[in-house]
């Protein structure tokens, strides 16, 4: 196998058609995005990186994972919150005995 230098396999020996603005890292495609951030923060967010060993890139990469990831983990449990209260309310109205017909029976 042969991996490029971050520790994905290296793709780019093999020759097809990738869509432009898409990076392939780690056998993933990986659009790439484009962000407007002041010079200022892009200079602080970098001093920040250095001291963190890692990069810009890697850094926003892993914000956006975490709101992801975030958000999923906040859809689970609202929807557990929701099943225990419909639980907590529903009540056992026994055998049915009627019909629609019954009830709309005049």
């Amino acid at each position: 196998m042969i991996t490029g230098h971050d520790g994905g396999v290296d793709l780019s020996m093999f020759a097809w058609p990738r869509p432009a603005g898409v990076t392939v890292r780690k056998d993933k495609y990986m659009p790439n995005i484009t962000l407007s951030v002041d010079e200022e923060t892009i200079k602080k967010v970098r001093k920040v990186a250095i001291d963190r060993n890692t990069t810009l890139t890697a850094m926003v990469r892993e914000f956006l994972q975490s709101v992801g990831a975030r958000e999923a983990t906040s859809k689970r449990r609202a929807v557990k919150e929701l099943r225990q209260t419909y639980g907590s309310y529903s009540r056992d109205m026994g055998e049915r005995s009627w019909t629609r017909e019954d009830l709309h029976e005049r």
